[in-house]
């Protein structure tokens, strides 16, 4: 559920529900003011003129030529919020250091390689302990990118490897059960689980692989 709920709230659908909820206030806001002057000038309530306002009959090109204004005020709202952004000299320095830290030490190639053959064993305790440690690596503060384009390619590999950790785990459980039952319907599940963790893996190097290409491209390293 979480997956499909990131692909669906992208940054782009973001951007236009909150462009397209900031026109709708200013609408509202707008009528709401508009209703207030007039039942003043009318000496009537509000709610009778705001109640009428939303009744008017409009012609049709006065329609969409509303519609037309609301969508120009949507792209320019949708600019402002997704503005490029822009490195001074010093943030540059900083994230081409991060970047380096993150490809040097924490994803260096041997274990980049490592993740797309995935030897199966029943032990991954060690394994694990090196996702859970990759993990809060990447969640640290001192791996923190001003670019908020890298920043959030480097928090989308946490969920990959997260999930390649609970496989993992996985495996030792349904292994204990799969000696004590002596084989049986739990074979099945284990090397399910195998796969499971082979495809985790190859998500996992993936995301990386795209992390580093996209993070050479933006700092030119």
């Amino acid at each position: 559920m979480s997956k499909i709920s990131k692909t669906i709230w992208n940054p782009s659908i973001r951007n236009n529900v909150i462009a397209t909820v900031i026109v709708a206030v200013i609408g509202f806001v707008c009528t709401s003011i508009w209703s207030y002057i007039t039942a003043v000038l009318n000496k009537t309530n509000f709610k009778t003129e705001f109640k009428n306002l939303w009744n008017i009959e409009i012609k049709l090109w006065v329609i969409v030529l509303t519609i037309i204004g609301f969508l120009i005020l949507i792209l320019v709202l949708k600019r402002l919020v997704t503005r490029k952004f822009k490195y001074n000299e010093e943030t540059l320095d900083v994230d081409r250091k991060t970047f380096n830290k993150i490809r040097t030490e924490v994803f260096p190639s041997e274990t980049r390689s490592a993740l797309t053959g995935i030897h199966f064993h029943t032990d991954f305790k060690e394994d694990r302990r090196i996702c859970l440690d990759t993990i809060d690596t990447l969640k640290n503060a001192d791996y923190h990118f001003f670019n908020p384009k890298l920043e959030n390619l480097k928090r989308d590999i946490i969920p990959h490897l997260d999930e390649l950790k609970n496989y993992m785990f996985k495996s030792e459980y349904v292994d204990e059960i799969r000696v004590k039952e002596r084989g049986g319907a739990t074979d099945d599940e284990y090397f399910m689980t195998l796969k499971m963790i082979r495809g985790a893996g190859e998500k996992s190097f993936n995301q990386i692989d795209l992390f580093i290409k996209e993070g050479r491209k933006i700092l030119k390293v």
